[in-house]
């Protein structure tokens, strides 16, 4: 909410709220949901579970095209970055918040929407071989 309210004043981006607002952060919040869940679920030392969490926060930071564009990273890093879903959840937000910033965001959606339906199936799956 902070970044959202600073921004206009540092970088002047022109806040244009689309009505897909909700749908599209309930499909960003599932799919980084899943990803958690089907992390916690596969991996049953806890203490394992945590390091793995906090090496993929340090790699969205330093690694996906989140903070900075992907033209700035090393071509081989963009291109794995082209599958993963990090940098495309970026890329939906900064599509339903602004007006003409991105465009051609079917590929974000689609990427962000098969990591959220894989990553459910495999919760759903590592929770039913617990039993």
């Amino acid at each position: 909410v902070i970044t959202l309210l600073v921004a206009p004043v540092r970088y002047h981006p022109g806040f244009t709220v689309s009505p897909m607002v909700f749908p599209a952060t309930l499909l960003i919040v599932f799919t980084g949901t899943m990803i958690g869940y089907a992390l916690a679920h596969a991996i049953t030392n806890p203490m394992t579970t945590q390091l793995v969490t906090q090496a993929l926060v340090f790699a969205a930071m330093g690694f996906a095209p989140i903070l900075f564009p992907a033209e700035q990273m090393p071509t081989w890093l963009a291109s794995v970055n082209e599958w993963l879903p990090l940098g495309h959840m970026a890329t939906i937000m900064r599509d339903v918040l602004t007006d003409g910033l991105v465009t051609d965001v079917g590929r974000a959606y689609l990427v962000v929407s098969v990591w959220g339906v894989v990553c459910g199936w495999l919760a759903v799956r590592a929770l039913g071989r617990r039993r």
